[in-house]
């Protein structure tokens, strides 16, 4: 009966109808943490680099008017991205003031009053990091800066290049090691607020990018990576309330046109 249903609503709706798409693809997620649930802000076009504020109640993201991933491959974005923000339960959201018209922002994080972020304002096409409007100096690098993460406790600035995570701190610039790099796609780094928990998105595996979830084991090594969240086409940017009890996350879905959508969803830890 399930499957004549869903055959009826592909027939009057076409491949593109999304909350079919949705239903099919549902994450896999660790045993300790409940269902998806799908924020409201949510549109068919797409939501993308989520953070959580600490105490949950504010919801930061970038939104592109179309498909992301589609007009990026092939190399033209008639419109720019922009950074959203949303106060919960996450139904209305409004442009941030640190959006600009013809840059692109994503990747806002904050700590304490100050706001981390990615921007390509003095290089269309290639992101470099921000924290309150200002420029982040490191290195001499070419490519792309993206996503950046700093851990207050510790002092530390992670950040995303090429898909590699990397730290700045004291003024030095190093990629880390094997588990976290490991030759796949590594990218999106979130820490706890201790600094000893690490969640990031990896390709590895399967080539499908999937949320782990690293504990420290010293200044400079971290534990073998365990899956959180895992789909058919992708999830990532993770993103927790300081309590660790709900996390945050985008999940990518695919039409049997081809066309991508990408949606934010949160999970909260399981008290069974």
């Amino acid at each position: 009966m399930v499957v004549f249903l869903l055959l009826f609503v592909y027939w009057q709706f076409g491949p593109n109808f999304w909350p079919l798409i949705r239903i099919s693809d549902q994450a896999q997620l660790a045993p300790n943490w409940s269902r998806p649930i799908r924020v409201g802000l949510n549109t068919s076009n797409w939501e993308g680099g989520a953070y959580i504020s600490s105490d949950g109640t504010a919801l930061y993201y970038a939104y592109y008017p179309g498909d992301l991933e589609r007009e990026a491959r092939l190399g033209r974005l008639p419109s720019d991205i922009d950074v959203y923000y949303s106060l919960k339960p996450f139904a209305k959201a409004k442009k941030h003031p640190l959006s600009e018209d013809a840059w692109s922002e994503g990747g806002v994080m904050l700590a304490g009053s100050d706001i981390y972020y990615m921007s390509d304002r003095y290089s269309p096409g290639t992101e470099n990091l921000y924290k309150n409007g200002k420029l982040i100096a490191i290195g001499n690098f070419t490519e792309s800066q993206k996503n950046p993460h700093y851990c207050a406790l510790k002092a530390e600035l992670y950040f995303e290049m090429a898909g590699i995570i990397y730290i700045y701190k004291a003024g030095l610039v190093k990629n880390l090691t094997w588990p976290i790099n490991d030759g796949n796609q590594n990218i999106q780094p979130f820490l706890t607020p201790d600094c000893q928990k690490m969640y990031f998105s990896s390709n590895r595996g399967n080539g499908v990018f999937k949320i782990l979830e690293s504990e420290r084991i010293n200044e400079d090594s971290w534990s073998q990576p365990k899956v959180v969240v895992a789909s058919q086409h992708g999830v990532g940017e993770p993103t927790l309330t300081d309590d660790g009890r709900t996390l945050f996350f985008v999940q990518t879905f695919k039409s049997l046109r081809g066309n991508m959508n990408s949606d934010i969803f949160y999970i909260n830890e399981d008290k069974k």
